[in-house]
């Protein structure tokens, strides 16, 4: 089985900067930091096991019916979830992307198919995961196409996985179509874009029947009440609690062209805050030297499906810290 994610900062002793993983560089709002330290007595509380309050006001602020969302303890339950309700399905995975969908389908007994394009999808599928946009490398559908094999596939069960649909300069969600497309379930997270990890707070928005199928699968008290409240007023507030995405992504685009330049790195360009890059070295020496000698964490991608071991991550971060990874990189092949 695959194992291994970014953000495992314990893995050494003194990491100062994590380009491990693909959050947002500006970290948690200070206006959500002091509504949920205002609000800790609400763990005196169990939360409530519809999550309601949140439904509603996602319901408002996507203009769809409080009955096509589930809210999730992080986008991941998700995926399990989905899983088991397919349990034993034949599923296609586009790679390399996310290594949860994997080990979901594993868990629940799936026959898994592996595809490096949409065109590879065949008639006999009745799931798919596709992450879009895609991690680790970025690359994205336009609402378009994936609509297109909606439409030619109407007995597979598409998992558009949004996780990273707010840090791209153009909209792609398809949020709205649930509706409109019985065989669509999308997930979403407020992980990366709110930078709340720890907290662990996802949904997911399909038809009414499907949602209903899933619900039936979650735990009791799944997400908890400060988790809850935290996307409430994540929802009340989106625009202005979301970190400047324009700004992100000027950065990450000169961070790569900086990164290009050096011998022994091919930057795969991406339109997000993180980038795929393949070294002449194997990743894993390079992330050790960087660990070591810079306090730099860099995600390893070699357990991606369909990467090799000289293949790693970058999540750009703001300009002192990307010149600190610059630097270091450049001192490893010196």
């Amino acid at each position: 089985m695959l194992k291994g994610h970014g953000g495992n900062i314990s893995e050494f002793e003194d990491i100062k900067y994590d380009f491990s993983t693909n959050i947002s560089p500006y970290g948690m709002h200070d206006k959500l930091k002091s509504y949920l330290v205002g609000h800790i007595d609400e763990f005196e509380r169990y939360p409530d096991i519809e999550s309601r309050r949140l439904k509603k006001k996602l319901s408002s602020f996507f203009d769809i019916s409080s009955d096509n969302f589930l809210v999730l303890n992080g986008s991941i339950e998700g995926i399990y979830l989905v899983a088991e309700l397919f349990k034993s399905a034949k599923t296609a995975i586009l790679i390399p992307t996310f290594i949860e969908y994997e080990k979901a389908a594993e868990k629940f007994g799936h026959k898994l198919q592996f595809i490096n394009r949409l065109e590879d999808i065949t008639d006999d599928v009745t799931l798919i995961f596709l992450c879009n946009p895609n991690n680790p490398d970025g690359k994205f559908f336009e609402r378009e196409e994936i609509i297109f094999y909606l439409n030619r596939y109407k007995n597979t069960f598409f998992v558009i996985d949004e996780t990273y649909e707010d840090f791209i300069l153009k909209d792609i969600s398809l949020v709205k179509y649930v509706d409109k497309y019985k065989n669509l379930l999308v997930l979403r997270s407020f992980t990366k874009t709110f930078a709340l990890p720890g907290l662990r707070l996802g949904y997911l928005v399909a038809n009414e029947k499907i949602v209903k199928q899933i619900y039936s699968l979650q735990i009791t008290w799944s997400i908890n009440s400060l988790a809850l409240l935290a996307g409430e007023l994540i929802v009340d507030n989106y625009e202005y609690l979301k970190p400047p995405v324009e700004l992100m992504i000027n950065e990450s685009k000169w961070l790569q062209s900086e990164m290009a330049k050096i011998k022994g790195v091919e930057v795969c360009f991406s339109e997000l805050n993180f980038f795929l890059c393949k070294s002449d070295a194997k990743a894993s020496k390079l992330k050790d030297f960087l660990a070591k000698n810079f306090s730099v964490l860099i995600r390893d991608a070699s357990n991606f499906r369909g990467l090799s071991e000289k293949h790693f991550r970058i999540a750009s971060q703001l300009r002192e810290k990307n010149l600190i990874l610059i630097k270091g990189i450049r001192k490893f092949y010196e």
